[in-house]
């Protein structure tokens, strides 16, 4: 439901959070390839850092080669990108995919694209997540990434 917040219709906090969505897609991906294409992976790991679980451990953490993946993919090289961070490569992607919908939906008022799960397909959501990071994880072990 809207509130009339100073004589103006005001959108609904649910709506408010759809559209936070957006714009930060619509933001942040054209930014982040900007920042990618323009930089080496080397330049962006010193401003980042090591990977402190990869230093103590020897072993890459469910994370380990974002940087390097998304450095891939703005300059239009996804097999590479998929190579050291398939998950994120897959995310990066449906994001990329979603961003001309994400537009019509802050300048067109078309509906937000959700998926709302309850009950047991809810929980299979979430296993099935977790389970496809472990998977990834298992990977990037494997590759010695």
């Amino acid at each position: 439901m809207n509130a009339a917040v100073g004589g103006v219709l005001a959108p609904s906090p649910a709506r408010r959070a759809s559209r936070d969505l957006e714009v930060a897609l619509l933001v942040t991906l054209p930014a982040a390839a900007l920042v990618s294409s323009v930089s080496t992976p080397a330049a962006i790991g010193r401003l980042v850092g090591p990977c402190w679980v990869h230093v103590l451990t020897g072993f890459p953490c469910p994370t380990c080669g974002i940087t390097r993946a998304l450095v891939a993919l703005a300059r239009g090289r996804w097999w590479a990108a998929f190579q050291v961070q398939p998950l994120i490569t897959i995310a990066a992607t449906l994001a990329v995919l979603y961003m001309p919908w994400a537009a019509g939906v802050l300048a067109r008022g078309w509906p937000p694209l959700r998926i709302e799960l309850r009950g047991p397909k809810r929980r299979a959501l979430r296993w099935s997540i977790v389970g496809a990071v472990l998977i990834n994880w298992a990977y990037l072990i494997r590759a010695g990434v």
